[in-house]
């Protein structure tokens, strides 16, 4: 009743060690990653509450007759908290609108940049809030530099999807539909496919890291995508703290680095 743990990484071999041969020679070299430990036991209750939506009760046997995932879920749980004084920001899927919650940051809380690393993106809300904050414009091939700095890395397997959000930042041309019109960027980012040995699992976006406008980090299992945000039951967490969100710029630049990027000193 006090402490989550969660983030993106699954309980197994590949995830930590990437094959039984590394696990038997300790190498740990598994999925790109990553795990919060927070010590909250209001944190723990929201999560709690969410957990019991699915097992169908609060008692120690499942109730399957009440037991609820995916679209059958509401909106139950509160979606903000107070960790140790920083603000903490919860969402599940499916019900909670995360990857909305997302877009609404980027357009109204983001001023100086924002830095990622993602396995699956198709989201185009998201990646179009992204698109006007660093060229001025929400239109296909229109739009003037502004300052804001965007960098970011796609897991190599989805990196030529045509779904994908690389596929606008980067200024290629693809078959889109409804859902994903291929708005493209008329100023390519600076953003990779990555470079690890296994996959990129990672879901995390910084948002003015290092700066003093409210720097924040998004983590948790959520692809920014329909699969994500409106079938598959998931968690993410926004956490407003520049201590925590420099922890992940570190990681990020490493990241980042390793898959060709340049990092301004």
């Amino acid at each position: 009743d006090s402490w989550v743990f969660t983030g993106s990484w699954n309980f197994t071999v590949t995830g930590l060690y990437g094959s039984d041969e590394n696990m038997a020679n300790g190498i740990l070299d598994g999925n790109q990653n990553h795990v919060v430990e927070v010590n909250s036991s209001e944190l723990a209750g929201i999560y709690e509450t969410e957990f019991n939506e699915m097992w169908g009760t609060a008692e120690l046997m499942p109730d399957l007759q009440n037991a609820n995932f995916s679209s059958r879920k509401t909106d139950n749980t509160a979606h903000e908290a107070m960790i140790g004084g920083k603000r903490v920001e919860i969402f599940f899927s499916p019900g909670d609108n995360a990857v909305a919650r997302m877009a609404e940051l980027i357009r109204n809380e983001a001023h100086l940049k924002t830095y990622f690393t993602i396995f699956a993106w198709s989201d185009q809300v998201l990646v179009d809030e992204l698109k006007n904050k660093w060229e001025g414009s929400y239109e296909d091939q229109k739009g003037t530099l502004t300052g804001f700095d965007v960098k970011g890395v796609f897991d190599s397997s989805f990196w030529t999807q045509w779904w994908s959000a690389s596929i606008e930042m980067t200024g290629q041309t693809a078959e889109g539909s409804a859902n994903n019109p291929n708005t493209r960027w008329a100023n390519p980012a600076p953003v990779y496919k990555d470079a690890e040995s296994r996959k990129l699992h990672s879901k995390t976006m910084l948002v003015d890291a290092d700066t003093d406008s409210d720097p924040t980090v998004i983590v948790g299992s959520t692809n920014w995508s329909a699969n994500g945000e409106d079938i598959n039951d998931e968690n993410l967490l926004i956490i407003h703290d520049k201590a925590i969100t420099n922890q992940f710029v570190q990681e990020f630049n490493a990241r980042y680095l390793q898959a060709g990027g340049q990092i301004a000193h």
